[in-house]
């Protein structure tokens, strides 16, 4: 006799479905809380607390905008995150018992019936939720005179498509999973799988491949990892004025994240029709069991020996080889690190999934299999079996480069031009073959590194970090006067200043100078108004177009004697853009010079330096250790190009300010100026 309440024919059971509301409800209610607090409530203190007392009607609205905004990418994917696969093991939860899975299968509701049952009750409750919070919020948002009300629905659309992705993705996992925490397990895991693996291999690359610099961002790996791509799926949404201003919102960023929401959704779909599939041909009696589905055994068998041996594996060899072991990273001694660990992991689920110690007989040729994958696996790495060292990319494919040398003194820049590409690309070639190596126990050695990062035509990257060490007339002799010639280039020295200021800069607002340093750290600061800052500015880049800059780049010897302890400050005001989040935005930029700075040091000492009290680096230690007297206080300060002021007192600052923007000022203090002292107007 068929039942009243549930029906053998229909795919959903009505009494089942209540069953579901009043069984679960306290995590309903959960779920309906955490939504009012983050979407009605908070935009009600928003738009009636006490913001509204101070701030601008429409900067009130478009935080207004913003926190709803903000709720539908990264708030929203957290609370989906987790939530998701809390409906799941909820609603599921019956699979995990071997009684509950007997009495739901004699009841008269078909499979199908008792899945989407199941299923479209949680997507019933995020879908009632997700209503009843937008509704409230709009009312607020009708009573404050917010009137974007379409915001809202993007929040709407945005949330119930993550929410549908991760609630599908969660009741995917539970069809595998016979163990209620094996549930948020197996979920956790694939969520970041893909992500881990890559930076896992990443880090056994970094060991055994020279250069290596990581993997370069996959598209493919970021859509493969759902919680960090839904997370930053939305951009700057904001359009502004040309003073940074806020006017509206970019509705093309909009249509773009929904439209990665959209392909989630669709995958939610897809997980979910896959679950119904594998829970058709699920076996009741594998209730109880870790993995419930018998193909995937071996899966998870191999998968956790691996993961094991990837990861814990790597961890032990860093720890053992970074006490015992040398300085040259020892591919037997990782292998046999990986193997034992790996196969701590593959007996370890062997055990799970027998629910047995007595495993051995049956396991130890899945063991001989992982041991033989992970030697092929280091041996391969190890002997560059994929040719990563030695792949140069052609100049033609390359449209720009950013570039680091770091020594003595660092450059970074970045560049277009075909022949400064050419010349960074023959000393990666020279790299690559020579495989010059870092040692840090080698007396008598300098060491330098070099950062190379191509942007290729086809729109991939290709990065490479080289560290060594090298002696002087060494065998990488001609490696490194090339890396000497490029470093006080006058195109790579304007690239790295470029870098560090002239492509943000506006304008010179000031400068200044420390003029000296004693044993006991005390000194005086000389500022200077802008027309003298861009004075020295001028004279900055003629030494880089004369090439001094850098001379001294590859022998610290000579840095150290050479170099002036003395840093010059530039204060600028930053270029306002469209783009720009900030107005009237300025930052600062330090240079360390040395006596090759021929033409700045004639420009200092003609803006009233007394060019005597520079002092260098070994200068300075000298004088800390007593073997050198300090040098003399500071004897004038010139106001632009003359008038002398009487000597202050030892350890203050004289400042020199004011130019086009007001009245010249010369301000002695006991401590250093200020930076935005010295800002003239």
């Amino acid at each position: 006799m068929q039942s009243k309440t549930l029906s053998s024919k229909g795919l959903f059971s009505p009494a089942l479905f209540r069953n579901n509301l009043s069984r679960f409800w306290p995590l309903w209610m959960l779920y309906l809380a955490v939504w009012l607090l983050a979407m009605p409530a908070v935009q009600f203190l928003q738009l009636f607390g006490h913001n509204r007392h101070w701030m601008e009607e429409g900067e009130l609205c478009f935080d207004a905008l913003g926190g709803v905004l903000a709720m539908s990418e990264s708030g929203g994917t957290i609370i989906a995150l987790i939530f998701g696969v809390l409906f799941a093991m909820a609603l599921f939860s019956y699979l995990v018992s071997a009684r509950s899975v007997s009495y739901a299968h004699a009841l008269p509701v078909k499979r199908e019936g008792l899945f989407l049952t199941h299923y479209f009750t949680g997507v019933g409750v995020f879908l009632m939720v997700h209503a009843l919070a937008a509704v409230l919020t709009a009312a607020i948002w009708a009573v404050a005179g917010v009137q974007q009300v379409w915001i809202i629905g993007v929040w709407f659309l945005s949330t119930t498509g993550q929410m549908l992705f991760f609630y599908s993705f969660a009741v995917f996992c539970a069809m595998f999973a016979g163990q209620l925490l094996a549930i948020p397990a197996f979920y956790g895991i694939f969520n970041v799988l893909v992500l881990g693996v890559r930076e896992l291999i990443s880090m056994l690359c970094e060991m055994f491949i020279y250069g290596w610099n990581g993997m370069n961002e996959s598209a493919a790996v970021t859509w493969l990892t759902p919680a960090y791509k839904l997370a930053s799926q939305l951009g700057d949404i904001w359009a502004r004025d040309a003073q940074g201003y806020r006017t509206g919102i970019v509705s093309e960023e909009i249509q773009r994240s929904l439209g990665v929401v959209s392909v989630y959704a669709l995958a939610g779909v897809v997980l979910a029709v896959c679950a119904l599939l594998v829970y058709q041909r699920r076996r009741s009696e594998t209730a109880g069991d870790v993995v419930a589905i018998g193909w995937a055994r071996p899966i998870f068998r191999y998968g956790v020996g691996m993961c094991c041996a990837l990861s814990f594996g790597q961890l032990m060899y860093a720890i053992l080889w970074s006490s015992f072991g040398g300085s040259e990273n020892s591919v037997v001694a990782l292998a046999v690190c990986m193997i034992l660990v790996g196969l701590v992991g593959y007996f370890g689920a062997e055990m799970l999934l027998q629910k047995s110690f007595r495993i051995l007989k049956k396991g130890w040729k899945g063991g001989v299999i992982l041991s033989a994958a992970l030697i092929v696996l280091c041996i391969g790495f190890s002997v560059d079996l994929l040719g990563i060292e030695k792949r140069v990319p052609a100049a033609a494919d390359v449209e720009t480069l950013d570039f680091g040398i770091y020594s003595a003194s660092s450059v970074n820049g970045s560049t277009a031009d075909p022949e400064m590409i050419q010349r960074f690309l023959s000393i990666h070639q020279s790299l690559a073959d020579q495989q010059p190596k870092y040692n840090w126990q080698d007396e008598d050695t300098e060491s330098i590194t070099v950062r190379l990062r191509y942007m290729l035509k086809n729109g991939k990257t290709l990065s490479r970090y080289y560290s060594l060490t090298y002696q002087k007339q060494g065998p990488n002799e001609e490696v490194l006067t090339q890396l000497a010639l490029l470093a006080s280039d006058a195109a790579v020295r304007r690239a790295d200043l470029e870098n560090q200021m002239l492509n943000r800069l506006d304008r010179l607002t000031s400068a200044e100078i420390q003029l000296y340093q004693t044993a006991d750290m005390r000194g005086q600061t000389m500022s200077f108004d802008a027309d003298t800052a861009q004075t020295l500015l001028d004279a900055l880049e003629a030494d880089i177009d004369a090439g001094h800059a850098g001379m001294d780049a590859m022998d610290s010897a000579r840095w150290y004697e050479n170099t002036y302890t003395n840093r010059l400050t530039f204060y600028y005001r930053v270029k306002t853009t469209p783009d720009s989040h900030r107005r009237d935005e300025s930052d600062s930029f330090y240079l360390e010079f040395s006596k090759n700075y021929t033409n700045l040091i004639a420009a200092l000492e003609a803006a009233g330096v007394d060019t005597d009290m520079l002092v260098t680096y070994q200068e300075n230690d000298a004088i800390s250790d007593g073997s050198m007297p300090a040098k003399s206080a500071y004897e004038s300060a010139q106001e632009g190009i003359g008038g002398a002021y009487e000597t202050p007192d030892f350890g203050t600052s004289v400042a020199i300010i004011g130019g086009a923007d007001g009245a010249t000022q010369v301000i002695v203090a006991d401590e250093p100026v200020p930076a935005d002292t010295a800002v003239g107007g």
